[in-house]
């Protein structure tokens, strides 16, 4: 990461009308341990949600199909590749209501069609 210091030339030797200095902040090594986020967050969060799942006759709220349903069935995969593992692999209320919503044939048909990303 950079930041740039500039000054409007009145400190400088030669009076220049901008002049700028660089200076580069040496970057952290991720750490190869797994984080508190994916030990213990993470974790705390889905095994709750797995129980109002199962409470919700497999929805998580109000026992039938709620933008709320849809909200986490997308959200999984940006966890999934922050996690870079099944999240859902623990929590079986989750999987069934993320394949379910998955299963809906507007979301599967834009699933097989939409474009491919890196994130």
């Amino acid at each position: 990461m950079s930041v740039w210091n500039g000054t409007n030339g009145h400190n400088s030797k030669k009076n220049a009308p901008l002049s700028f200095t660089k200076r580069t902040k040496k970057r952290k090594k991720p750490s190869k341990k797994p984080s508190k986020v994916l030990k213990e967050t993470i974790p705390y969060y889905l095994t709750r949600l797995d129980a109002i799942v199962q409470k919700n006759k497999g929805h998580l709220a109000l026992g039938r199909l709620t933008w709320i349903d849809l909200y986490f069935a997308c959200s999984v995969p940006n966890y999934t590749s922050f996690a870079r593992n099944d999240i859902l692999s623990k929590y079986p209320n989750l999987k069934t209501l993320q394949n379910k919503v998955y299963a809906i044939s507007v979301i599967k048909s834009w699933i097989e069609t939409c474009p491919k990303t890196e994130f």
